[in-house]
């Protein structure tokens, strides 16, 4: 009896660990369709940053449970994945899919400055807004 309820613990344990497995790859794939549309990636390109997605998807589930515990180590580890990913994506691109880069990450430091004001005007904590930033995709 102890053995089947064993198994029955593991075999679930399994199917959930296959799928996150499977929701992670499945994210990666949706970011590089994406970002192949939007860089008009070829096929080289394309599976290079399928690989690019993984790795940070992969990097940011296993700190997710700093969030709670540690936050500033979160935060930390959450700017160098960050950091990471765009020199990978950058090296990745020609001349002008990085003019592309370029405005997207302008972009996105607007929409996080945009943030930032915004919940430091509703009184949020300096951590709180380092959280909700390193959050944003």
């Amino acid at each position: 009896m102890k053995k089947t309820i064993l198994l029955f613990v593991f075999g679930l344990l399994a199917i959930g660990s296959f799928a996150q497995h499977s929701s992670l790859e499945d994210q990666a794939a949706q970011a590089t369709a994406e970002l192949t549309e939007r860089y008009q990636l070829n096929a080289e390109q394309a599976t290079k940053m399928l690989y690019i997605q993984q790795t940070r998807l992969h990097n940011i589930a296993s700190v997710a449970e700093l969030e709670a515990s540690d936050p500033q180590t979160y935060i930390k580890k959450m700017k160098s994945i960050q950091s990471g990913m765009e020199t990978s994506v950058q090296m990745l691109l020609d001349e002008e899919q990085v003019k592309v880069f370029y405005n997207e990450l302008i972009k996105r430091r607007q929409r996080q400055a945009d943030l930032a004001r915004k919940m430091q005007d509703e009184g949020a904590t300096p951590q709180q807004i380092e959280l909700a930033l390193v959050n944003m995709e």
